[in-house]
């Protein structure tokens, strides 16, 4: 097997953009309030994301991960018809409690991504970014 050295890393960023912050997820441990509709609301909460992405990166209007989460919550849920702000509040706390695992993670992959003792005095940095945006979440 051929041993592959990386050289000359100085950061690296982890894409959170659904999969850390997991909207499927979040509606499936809100099922006891969503009742059958926690599926629905899951596959258009994410459609509606990354069709919110896409179109305001095309129209060059860009809006940070959570705007865009909110606004597609928003349409997934008037469009299953519920109307319900706690509900609404409680999808989007079970969703930022995965920036906590996302810190997880990276504090746990990044002692394995600097195992040359060089990478740690080189000063390396880490982050976790939603879908290529800029704005580091943790």
């Amino acid at each position: 097997m051929t041993s592959l050295r990386l050289t000359g890393i100085r950061a690296c960023v982890f894409d959170a953009y659904g999969t850390l912050f997991d909207v499927n997820s979040a509606a499936a441990q809100a099922r006891d309030s969503l009742g059958e509709k926690w599926q629905a609301l899951a596959e258009l909460w994410r459609t509606k994301q990354l069709q919110y992405t896409w179109l305001r990166s095309l129209a060059g209007r860009h809006v940070d991960f959570w705007q865009v989460t909110g606004d597609a919550l928003d349409f997934a849920m008037a469009s299953v018809k519920l109307e319900d702000a706690a509900l609404r509040e409680r999808l989007g706390r079970i969703l930022c409690e995965g920036l906590w695992l996302a810190r997880s993670l990276v504090q746990s992959l990044w002692p394995v991504a600097r195992t040359d003792s060089r990478a740690a005095r080189r000063g390396n940095r880490d982050a976790v970014r939603p879908g290529g945006n800029r704005q580091r979440v943790i």
